[in-house]
């Protein structure tokens, strides 16, 4: 079994505590040099320098009033509690429970004595609980590690050595050996042990509704106060505001590489790639103009009632497959393992860039220069040293990125680097590429390669989105298939070299492809390419043939080709079901998919809206499913590079089922009647059609 299939394993119900558990503070290693980042998932680490609470109440007015001891200097400081309220099922993925401590402009404290009392716990207790519940989790798993998420800032890795000792380092620094087997939050440690503590402190005097831990953290970039309300289960990190303004990467700076990047692809592309460029220029030109010409009503009112849905056989995977080899070529032969979301996909990532032996290839639409990218860039920049390394990236998609930010950045996040590319390179060995953009296309494909053994295919680039807010999927092969993604990887660079086109043609790959082995079963990688639309074909014919159900999950469903298809596939009785994010990332396409979503609800067609943005790219056709980078827009279906992976395996078709669809199908809203739309929405979707 996987390692990461154990994660079922990994549970939050932990063993009780002893009565005991907010004793002495047991002893372990310490490390006290400085460092600008929190320290609070660390069991036994205290700051060189922490602030410690004196005296805390719940006022009247939903204040909690914190007086604490600054060095020699007492203060006070009032924050707003968040009264209980029903969960949101609108986000999928919150930002973490922070809460901001504001220090008056007159430091002299308020001592406040109207109010419910809050109990107050020392540093020492705070590490012995975490200390506590860290070991539980790790020792689930002894001779794997589980990822700590410390509040979406920082990854730390637990594990126990042979001897029962609990070890917790950064991610980035964890022993090569030791593979994660899951992913747990710390904020879900400390709401599972609430009742728990709660109980350990029924034999002392006071009330224990509400509790403060002084966790010893450090007060300028930490976390110097946990607050929990013990009744309800909740907890909240309190962590002090920096008054000093962040360089920003984006901007006047960011446009202007943009630009500068955009002319220049125009300019180099027909210089040295003419063909492949007038190529592109007549497939895009082509398909605009028979597009416009032959518009599909998808939006049109059905002319009857669409007939139920029947219980039919799935179509014939022999003769499917067949069709297959005759519309996109022959399939190759590999293994699946699904990794969904960025709690599993990234520690797997962090563990394969660990292990690698003699080469990282990463391939990405883009690689973003928020902390948690650059965190990832300086694990590359550290094992170039040892192995090499080499990355693809798309110009746009990355010059992009940097102009963006996420939902939820660390308060105390170092500065972004106005290039990732130039900080890969800064002293490292690194090959950065940075792939052209003629009119406006791209490489969209998601493919990183290690050691010419294992690669990782799917919609996930480098960056914090994609690691904490958003939904995604990416899958781990192995077996043959990598070979081929070797094959497109060295084409692809041969590509971007300074002969371009020429270089292409005589530079072509010829790296082997190996047998198949005992466990591999037929897989099929499937593209888009400039004058192939290999996910395209396939796709419509999938839905053309399937007999029982369609299931999709896309965040951009923009192609009318694609909603008229799965409306006459609806029409034949099969069961149609979309997951579609109701706010995506570009407001010109989430209107859109309102309109989608509106047109597939009347011709019968089962809508799920999925509560946060979903980038998950995956679809199920009777017993074929078809995931990957390609999104259900005329940019993926027809102009950028894209690379879907699809295969008739009925396990991995179980597995996608019961790990993304009947979940997401679970947690989304499933629409009962038409969402709102205004006149304003068809003018947008006429132009998203054409992206």
């Amino acid at each position: 079994m996987s390692s990461w299939h154990a994660k079922g394993r990994i549970t939050l119900g932990l063993c009780c505590l002893t009565v005991g558990l907010l004793g002495a503070c047991t002893t372990g290693p310490t490390d006290n040099a400085p460092t600008p980042r929190s320290q609070l998932g660390y069991p036994s680490v205290a700051a060189s320098r922490a602030i410690v609470a004196t005296k805390a109440v719940l006022t009247a007015a939903d204040q909690l009033q914190i007086d604490y001891l600054d060095g020699s200097q007492e203060i006070s400081a009032g924050i707003p509690f968040l009264a209980p309220k029903t969960p949101d099922r609108t986000q999928h993925r919150a930002a973490p429970p922070i809460i901001p401590l504001e220090t008056p402009d007159s430091a002299e404290p308020l001592h406040a004595s109207r109010g419910i009392p809050v109990n107050i716990r020392p540093i020492e207790e705070w590490h012995r609980l975490i200390k506590q519940l860290e070991q539980e989790v790790a020792a689930q798993v002894p001779e794997h590690g589980v990822v700590l998420d410390v509040l979406q800032q920082e990854d730390i890795f637990l594990y126990v050595d042979d001897k029962g000792g609990l070890h917790a380092v950064a991610i980035e620094d964890k022993p090569t050996a030791i593979e994660p087997a899951g992913t747990v939050t710390l904020t879900q440690l400390l709401q599972q042990a609430t009742d728990r503590v709660r109980r350990s402190l029924l034999q002392q005097r006071g009330d224990h509704r509400y509790l403060l831990f002084n966790t010893g953290d450090s007060p300028d970039t930490g976390f110097p106060f946990v607050f929990m309300d013990l009744e309800h289960g909740r907890v909240f990190f309190i962590q002090r505001r920096s008054d000093r303004q962040q360089l920003l990467a984006y901007g006047p700076a960011g446009s202007a590489r943009a630009a500068f990047h955009a002319f220049n692809s125009q300019a180099m592309s027909l210089a040295r790639q003419p063909l492949s460029t007038v190529t592109r220029l007549a497939s895009s030109f082509g398909t605009t103009v028979l597009d416009t010409i032959h518009r599909i009503p998808t939006l049109a009112k059905p002319g009857s009632a669409p007939p139920p849905t029947k219980q039919a056989a799935y179509m014939d995977r022999d003769a499917w497959e067949r069709e297959l080899d005759g519309l996109v070529g022959s399939a190759t032969q590999g293994r699946i393992r699904y990794l969904v979301d960025g709690e599993e996909f990234f520690p797997a990532l962090i563990h394969a860039i660990h292990s690698a032996r003699e080469s990282v290839r990463m391939r990405m639409y883009l690689f973003d220069n928020d902390d948690y990218a650059v965190k990832i860039a300086d694990l590359l920049k550290t094992r170039s040293k040892e192995v090499s390394v080499e990355l693809l990236l798309d110009g746009l998609g990355t010059i992009n990125s940097s102009m963006a930010s996420p939902n939820y950045t660390p308060e105390h996040a170092p500065p972004a680097p106005l290039s990732i590319a130039s900080y890969l390179r800064a002293d490292t060995d690194i090959r950065v590429w940075m792939l052209s953009n003629p009119f406006m296309q791209g490489d969209h494909t998601k493919a990183i390669i290690i050691d010419d053994d294992a690669a990782f295919i799917g919609g996930m680039n480098i960056g914090r989105e994609y690691r904490y807010e958003w939904h995604d999927m990416m899958a781990e092969l192995r077996g043959p298939v990598v070979d081929e993604l070797i094959r497109d990887f060295e084409n692809t660079r041969a590509h971007a070299g300074p002969l371009g086109d020429l270089q292409a043609a005589f530079q072509q790959s010829h790296h082997a492809v190996r047998e198949p082995g005992e466990n591999d079963y037929p897989l099929r990688l499937l593209y888009t390419r400039v004058g192939s639309s290999q996910i395209l074909r396939s796709q419509i014919a999938a839905m053309r043939r399937a007999q029982n159900r369609v299931w999709i999950q896309n965040p951009y469903l923009t192609s009318d080709t694609v909603q008229h298809e799965l409306i006459e596939a609806r029409r034949r009785g099969v069961d149609v079901r979309v997951i579609l994010p109701y706010q995506t990332n570009w407001g010109l396409i989430s209107r859109s998919n309102v309109l989608a979503a509106n047109g597939m609800l009347r011709h019968g067609i089962r809508v799920y809206i999925y509560p946060g943005m979903s980038h998950l790219k995956a679809a199920l056709y009777d017993g074929w499913v078809c995931l990957g980078s390609a999104n259900f827009d005329r940019l993926s279906l027809r102009l950028n590079k894209e690379t879907n992976i699809a295969t008739s395996h009925p396990e991995a078709v179980t597995e996608l089922v019961d790990r993304v669809f009947s979940p997401d199908f679970e947690r989304s809203l499933e629409l009962t009647e038409p969402l709102p739309a205004g006149w304003l929405d068809y003018l947008k979707e006429q132009i998203a059609d054409h992206l």
